[in-house]
């Protein structure tokens, strides 16, 4: 079973609301994905907090397209993928973020254990997170824990 077919078979349930150092909080490490990662994003942590910072970053989205198309995305997708995220952004920075909104999700411990994290890692709403991290805005995320 691959790690994104174990991923759909989890149950959570939700510890707390809260406020979190966005620094605390890493991707899902995947090892279906770390060679890929590794060689991709050398200057990256495969948890690096929240990924979508590179697409920031990384102005000409090369390495996000390559990375992308070696996790087996088709180009529409990333595409999309990118676009939504600057859309949101736009969003974001010119309307603000409504709390109200579903939270991001976030476990207490990574769904497996790994060299890179032993901290919090996302579950749910990587581009919000990386978004309002960006725009230095706090947001409450849903902590949960797998059951």
């Amino acid at each position: 079973m691959s790690f994104s077919e174990y991923r759909r078979t989890l149950k959570l349930k939700t510890i707390d609301i809260c406020y979190l150092d966005y620094d605390k909080i890493s991707c899902q490490y995947n090892p279906d994905y770390e060679n890929v990662w590794l060689k991709v994003c050398g200057g990256y942590k495969i948890t690096d907090g929240l990924y979508y910072k590179q697409l920031i970053e990384w102005k000409d989205h090369k390495k996000y397209f390559e990375l992308f198309r070696g996790y087996g995305r088709s180009l529409n997708w990333i595409s999309n993928n990118i676009t939504n995220f600057y859309l949101m952004m736009k969003d974001i920075d010119e309307n603000g973020f409504d709390q109200k909104k579903e939270l991001p999700v976030v476990l207490i411990k990574p769904i497996l254990k790994n060299k890179y994290n032993d901290s919090y890692e996302i579950w749910e709403g990587h581009r919000r997170l990386s978004i309002l991290k960006y725009l230095d805005i706090k947001q409450k995320v849903q902590l949960c824990e797998i059951v």
